[in-house]
């Protein structure tokens, strides 16, 4: 539903993110494409050595991937290529998890999906975390978390995103509260159904 004048709802935009988190999950599951950590570039395409401001509509993380020729734009062909590896990745990660081999995941086998999910999480940010802690405090100061962000980056934003990660504001930010800042960022598990781009799923999710 659109507003007058054609301006999208805020429900129209929503139901085009989850549909895109259920495509970028699928393909992070399977290995296709890589997220950036805390920080630097973070919802960026890096071409040459610039970031470029990711296609309207496309994750960034998926047109780094896709984006063969640098151009910041997904061609036909490229497009193509993403869904293509988007519906071999559901097929995989479904198959992953169905372990009653019905075809479906079922409650319990997106459980199953989603701890995993989480454990890779937090182990993921737990060895970027001891890599920004230089001195092995058990914290990370303001100026460690700052060394991970990208050279063009912003100090002031680098700055405001160490503030709202330090919980506490106690002046340098824990494991658990590295952790917990993302904690929402997790891709989430595919429940089947069409992909924002007409791909349909390899198998329907039993509510």
């Amino acid at each position: 539903m659109a507003l007058p004048g054609g301006t999208p709802t805020k429900e129209t935009k929503s139901m085009k993110n989850r549909k895109l988190n259920l495509i970028v999950a699928a393909l992070a599951a399977s290995g296709s494409i890589a997220f950036a950590g805390h920080g630097g570039g973070a919802g960026a395409a890096a071409r040459g050595g610039h970031h470029l401001p990711p296609q309207r509509g496309i994750p960034a993380e998926v047109l780094a991937q896709f984006d063969a020729d640098g151009d910041g734009v997904l061609s036909d062909e490229e497009k193509a290529a993403w869904k293509a590896a988007e519906a071999a990745a559901r097929a995989e990660f479904i198959a992953k998890y169905d372990a009653d081999g019905d075809g479906v995941l079922n409650a319990e086998e997106r459980a199953a999906a989603k701890a995993d999910q989480e454990a890779a999480r937090i182990a993921a940010l737990t060895e970027k975390f001891n890599a920004l802690d230089t001195d092995a405090s058990g914290g990370l100061s303001a100026e460690e978390y700052a060394a991970g962000a990208a050279a063009d980056e912003d100090a002031e934003k680098v700055a405001a995103r160490f503030a709202r990660l330090d919980a506490d504001s106690g002046g340098s930010v824990t494991l658990e509260e590295f952790t917990a800042a993302k904690a929402n960022c997790a891709p989430r598990v595919p429940k089947g159904g069409s992909s924002s781009g007409g791909t349909a799923a390899a198998a329907k999710v039993r509510r």
